[in-house]
């Protein structure tokens, strides 16, 4: 039986705010309108004479709270939690690589070996008429050959959890370098890949050139990782070269990891710099030789999205062609099924017939997605 009870304004306001009412209680609530009523208003306004009132709703109701309408209610309903989703460091290598046409495989199977995330190549000897290097399944591949003269060029190899922006740059004669904004969908970061030939002339140029890089990277807000052949003995603190060039980094607040030896002929050449010393952790040089200069690989602490996968198996059925398939059934040897005299017999061998004629025109492909969380 229904208790008559009188609520106040915010008596009512309580508790319709402290719960999630279900229709129970919207019907309660509903019943309840005769004691917070206190009249049931059917025109509103007089301007100009009687005869341009005007009606309102017979649901809307007004009370000494306020105008009140239980229809505004709606019913919440239970949102399916999105696929898992871990978050993990990503995996970055820099290499100089001395020319990717003839290395394919190699490149490949370093990819494949490490899981890299992102591949930063310097030398990658393509220029500007040539086809990107081939790069495995779930990678995209990003380069900038050298236009002027053979040799040189850079890229980024990158899996497909990232996307990869462009960005506008300056050209300098004493290096090439690419520049790039790197997202996720947990996190950005701006990655610069340099490469400097080992022109003694242009040594003070590329001191001044790359200051100037510095200074139109300190605008960006992002986190920042400049990684490269800089053909600089960081190594060697009596090279007059090496000490302004430290110099310079310590002037705009940058740090340089890498201190060890990265050619086979000796020397740190291969640099890895950033605004903060936490960002790179794990780093090392690999003594696989894809070039004379060695690898790098490093974990940096930027966080990629790692999604539940799913395989699917399936067959190109709309690609067949109906001559094919009526050749390939009068080729088979669907005739031979009279010679056979049991029915399971003769059912089991026309449907290896039939199998076999699938598989030859319509193959099984496999194929692997990432169950990627659902709009919001």
């Amino acid at each position: 039986m229904l208790t008559h009870v009188t609520y106040k304004r915010d008596q009512l306001l309580s508790k319709c705010c402290s719960n999630i009412l279900s229709k129970a209680d919207c019907d309660t609530l509903k019943s309840l309108t005769c004691d917070i009523i206190k009249r049931k208003k059917t025109s509103r306004g007089c301007s100009s004479g009687g005869n341009r009132r005007r009606k309102i709703k017979d649901d809307c109701f007004r009370s000494n709270s306020g105008t009140v309408n239980f229809t505004n209610f709606s019913y919440l309903t239970q949102v399916k939690d999105s696929p898992a989703r871990e978050l993990l460091n990503s995996t970055v290598s820099l290499l100089n690589a001395r020319s990717v046409k003839h290395k394919t495989i190699e490149l490949n199977d370093f990819i494949c070996e490490h899981d890299l995330d992102i591949l930063a190549v310097t030398e990658i000897w393509l220029g500007a008429n040539d086809d990107a290097v081939f790069v495995p399944d779930a990678y995209f591949i990003q380069h900038k050959p050298r236009h002027s003269r053979n040799g040189g060029g850079l890229a980024l190899i990158y899996k497909n959890l990232f996307e990869l922006q462009t960005q506008n740059q300056t050209s300098y004669s004493s290096f090439e370098y690419l520049d790039c904004i790197v997202d996720s969908l947990s996190s950005a970061f701006r990655i610069d890949v340099l490469y400097r030939p080992p022109d003694n002339r242009l040594k003070s140029k590329f001191i001044d050139e790359f200051s100037d890089l510095i200074n139109q990277l300190a605008k960006c807000s992002l986190e920042l990782v400049i990684l490269g052949d800089f053909n600089c003995h960081v190594d060697n603190i009596n090279d007059k070269f090496s000490f302004q060039f430290c110099e310079l980094l310590q002037v705009h607040s940058l740090i340089q990891h890498v201190n060890t030896t990265t050619h086979n002929q000796g020397h740190t050449l291969d640099l890895v710099i950033t605004r903060q010393k936490h960002l790179i952790n794990n780093l090392s040089v690999r003594d696989k030789l894809l070039s004379d200069h060695f690898p790098i690989i490093l974990n940096l602490n930027i966080r990629k999205e790692q999604f539940e996968t799913r395989q699917i198996s399936f067959r190109k059925f709309k690609s067949l062609n109906d001559a094919d398939l009526s050749s390939s059934l009068c080729s088979s040897n669907l005739n031979s099924i009279y010679q056979i005299n049991d029915v399971n017999s003769k059912a089991a061998y026309f449907n290896k017939c039939v199998q076999n004629i699938i598989d030859d025109l319509a193959p099984i492909h496999t194929k692997i997605f990432r169950l990627r969380p659902s709009a919001p």
